[in-house]
């Protein structure tokens, strides 16, 4: 460069210093005092630049700027997005460990100031980067620590006969309790039938559950956990068979464990009648069926097929809907299906192949998802004693006819019911633990329809005990297995990292709530500077509002402002909602600027019944309506028992 216009730009750049010294010391205050932020409570970018200072010396220069000048210029500056307390703490902490001035810089720094190249935290980072810092990951050791336990079963969970079962099992093999428990419910679920059924608003839940056993090759010890489930049924059946001398009429209802590929495949085995040429093919009556897919990475990559139709037939079966023909030319029909389904997959094979179309058509949200493995290694398993097996094969053979009692002649002729105690705390749960989307968008979709399962189980676990009246203890049990899917879904689809951002989410949400219940409409400005102190990243807080936002009902709602004159735009704010009688947002609480929080009608999700102080949804909310304290069915009140609706209860989606 010539030495002229190198003399020419050092005067520019000397210029620039004192014309920014000079209007800085005309403008701000004559003595600025800071209150000290404590460490632990830096923001994101505080802790960031807390580590990039650690390796920046006095004596280190920038574009030959003395390092207490470009610190604090570049913390001072309205780009640093810093609160300017946050700045004045790191500049005091870099002053105290190397004798500089940094936050005398910065008191006497403009904010505003721009040069042809201002000094931003841009700046710091990459002075600190010339002295060995190598980013926030390697400078810090405030990482996302990326292990985690895999989610552990609650023993409550192995109730009654099914726990006896899984037991016998793991006492002998290799074979994980909660895996056989698994299995043998699916049996159970299949061999119970549409008799009994549990009324729930105007749909008839039947106790149709599809699992799906997740664990890696060769650990999960898949195939040990349904062959004790076999051996019984194979007893039942045996003797069954001698007691009628019909081998066509299984007690348990039919076992399919060859696989499935089609709808017109699945329909075949429970069908309506059909014809071959100028013969009838009888109808199966019985339409019970317990599948058992060893493989259920072939479901999957059948349902990724063009014109494979498998998954929305599953889809029906769990909802006990007629599987009709795919196609016109098609003749395969199956009424009143009752299937359950047992599916064995790895965890990679399920990451690969689960499609976000599963996610959204509700395919993947009916399988009970649960993580197993080996609990115990045994070098020489020994089969269960065959008197265990008889024994158990009686017990079950006991609950399923009691359970089939008029079936197949009758159909939905023996309904079940909630007592007392067990609707109060189903109630609870309903309103807080079931409703709750804490675990991100994605587990949220695979764990949708939580409740619907959760009584399902509830009515297994009570006809074991062959009474039809679902009580607390059969509830608790349903409620271990719900938890234990939901922690297996955080598990598998998550990661650590994944799972940390939910949990900020979710606690935003929560604060959130509480913030706008004490202090009214707030913009989402405020709720970042006020609410959260600047300590919450801009993404966090959106997702927090998003969730609160599409909650059901919404537990807040956005305005718009005036307009701006200068910028144009409308600033919003956000409130909690009312709602109405039927928990509706009510119409008033859309057009005003309401700053009351949530009520919420007979229906709403607020109650008498408190919810989880952790629940986003329960923070400051009342009921605005009557108590709900003896709802005739678990969702739906009604004045009327169970049993006297005014009209017929059909099988609806749920």
């Amino acid at each position: 460069m010539d030495k002229g216009v190198e003399r020419g730009q050092s005067f520019l750049d000397s210029a620039a210093e004192s014309m920014q010294d000079s209007t800085a010391s005309a403008r701000a205050p004559a003595k600025v005092t800071y209150q000290p932020v404590d460490q632990a409570a830096l923001s994101d970018d505080g802790r960031k630049l807390s580590g990039a200072l650690a390796l920046i010396p006095r004596n280190a220069k920038h574009d030959k700027h003395p390092a207490e000048r470009v610190i604090g210029w570049a913390l001072r500056h309205s780009t640093s997005g810093l609160e300017e307390a946050e700045g004045a703490t790191l500049c005091a902490g870099w002053d105290k460990r190397t004798g500089g001035a940094s936050l005398t810089v910065f008191k006497t720094s403009y904010p505003e100031y721009c040069a042809t190249k201002p000094v931003t935290i841009a700046s710091v980072f990459d002075l600190a980067k010339t002295h060995g810092w190598k980013g926030e990951q390697e400078s810090t050791d405030d990482s996302v620590d990326p292990h985690r336990n895999a989610p552990k079963p609650d023993p409550t969970m192995l109730y009654g006969l099914i726990g006896d079962v899984a037991r016998a099992a793991a006492q002998t093999t290799e074979a994980n309790r909660y895996a056989v428990a698994a299995a043998h419910i699916a049996l159970l679920s299949a061999g119970v039938g549409r008799n009994v059924y549990l009324p729930v608003g105007n749909v008839k839940h039947h106790a149709r559950i599809f699992m799906l056993h997740v664990g890696r090759s060769g650990r999960g010890r898949k195939g040990e956990a349904v062959s004790l489930t076999k051996r019984i049924r194979w007893e039942i059946e045996e003797h069954h068979s001698e007691d009628t001398e019909n081998l066509a009429d299984p007690l348990c209802g039919q076992m399919h464990d060859g696989g499935l590929s089609t709808r017109e495949g699945l329909a075949l085995l429970i069908h309506d009648g059909y014809r071959v040429g100028k013969e009838d093919v009888l109808p199966i009556e019985d339409k019970r069926l317990w599948v058992i897919e060893s493989e259920f990475a072939n479901v999957l990559h059948q349902a990724k097929r063009d014109g494979n139709t498998l998954s929305s037939a599953l889809r029906d079966s769990w909802d006990g809907v007629s599987i009709r023909p795919a196609t016109k030319t098609s003749r395969l029909w199956a009424s009143n299906p009752h299937i359950s389904l047992t599916g064995n997959i790895t965890p990679s094979e399920l990451l690969g192949l689960m499609e976000s179309r599963e996610l959204s058509n509700g395919f993947a949200n009916r399988f009970l998802i649960f993580w197993a493995e080996r609990e115990r290694i045994e070098p020489f398993p020994k089969p269960t004693p065959r008197t265990v097996v008889t024994d158990l094969a009686e017990r079950t053979k006991a609950v399923i006819r009691f359970a089939t009692e008029g079936y197949p002649e009758n159909k939905d002729s023996r309904p079940m019911e909630l007592s007392a105690d067990a609707r109060t705390e189903y109630a609870r749960l309903y309103r807080g633990e079931l409703s709750r989307l804490a675990d991100g968008e994605k587990v949220a979709a695979l764990i949708e329809r939580r409740a619907p399962i959760l009584l399902r189980l509830a009515m297994i676990f009570a006809l074991t005990d062959k009474t039809l009246t679902i009580d607390l203890p059969h509830i608790h049990a349903a409620l271990a297995w719900v938890r234990f899917h939901r922690d297996s879904v955080r598990f598998i689809f998550n990661d650590a990292a994944g799972e940390l951002a939910a949990r900020e989410s979710s606690d935003g949400a929560a604060k959130i709530l509480e913030y706008l219940t004490q202090n009214g409409r707030t913009s989402r400005a405020e709720l970042s500077k006020k609410c959260f102190s600047g300590h919450l990243s801009a993404k966090r807080i959106d997702e927090a509002l998003d969730s609160l936002l599409m909650n059901t009902p919404p537990s807040i709602e956005v305005q718009e402002g005036e307009k701006d004159e200068k910028s144009g735009k409308r600033t919003k704010f956000y409130h909690c909602c009312e709602t109405g009688e039927t928990g509706e947002v009510a119409h008033s609480a859309r057009n005003g600027a309401s700053s009351r929080s949530c009520e919420t009608g007979e229906v709403g999700i607020a109650a008498k019944n408190p919810v989880s102080p952790s629940s986003p949804i329960s923070q400051g909310c009342e009921s605005a309506g009557k108590p709900i304290d003896s709802p005739s069915s678990p969702v739906s009140p009604s004045s009327r028992p169970a049993t006297e609706m005014p009209f017929d209860l059909v099988e609806v989606e749920i």
